[in-house]
């Protein structure tokens, strides 16, 4: 697969590569988080956080034990709930 999707249907590739992972949190949140993204100015790597981490708390994932020294996620209503 390329990695350039430019003028392609991406929210499909998307929910197609989160089929496939079998990873149906990601597939049913990542469009409103982008959104959640865009307005609040997220950097990618914020963005992509934000997804996974929503995936792996639906599967009982535990906060990774350096997340403190990390640093602060970007501000919004729904971060503050992330196990990231």
């Amino acid at each position: 697969m390329s990695t350039a999707l430019v003028g392609k249907d991406v929210s499909g590739e998307v929910a197609f590569l989160a089929r496939e992972l079998k990873a149906p949190v990601i597939a049913e949140t990542f469009t409103a988080l982008g959104d959640q993204a865009r307005e609040h100015g997220w950097s990618h790597e914020e963005y992509l956080a934000a997804v996974l981490g929503r995936q792996v708390a639906s599967q009982g994932g535990e906060r990774h034990p350096d997340a403190d020294q990390r640093g602060p996620l970007p501000a919004g209503e729904d971060v503050g709930r992330l196990h990231v």
